[in-house]
């Protein structure tokens, strides 16, 4: 999971959700939007981020409802703390949830991610 290469790649730098809204589903939304919107909008094949060893809640998210893969990063925080480096593999082709346009020509109407991001988080479940 060294990320080089010729492979696109997509990095989430930070995902929150206030607690008053945390066990909404609204993380997950947010990072099959973001998911899609990698693929959609760049083309990427992989996409990975950086977890605290101590985040258990987003570690849970992450590998089990998710399916990212990880492996451990020693000392990676300034801390002296452990991260998990998570990974993902992205489809080809996933479910369109960001509702993008088709023209005539099969290109598609380009928005910018957080458009997106948005429209798929007001699409109700």
């Amino acid at each position: 999971m060294e990320g080089e290469g010729t492979e696109t790649h997509g990095y989430i730098a930070n995902l929150g959700v206030l607690p008053s809204h945390r066990k909404s589903r609204i993380a997950k939304k947010l990072m099959d939007a973001a998911q899609n919107a990698l693929i959609q909008e760049y083309g990427s094949e992989y996409v990975s981020l950086h977890v605290r060893k101590s985040n258990q809640a987003s570690i849970n998210l992450y590998s089990e409802k998710l399916g990212y893969n990880y492996e451990i990063a020693a000392n990676f925080y300034e801390n002296g703390e452990d991260a998990y480096v998570m990974q993902k593999q992205l489809q080809e082709k996933q479910t369109d949830i960001l509702g993008t346009h088709s023209t005539d020509s099969g290109d598609r109407h380009k928005s910018s991610v957080v458009d997106l991001l948005w429209q798929a988080l007001s699409k109700k479940s």
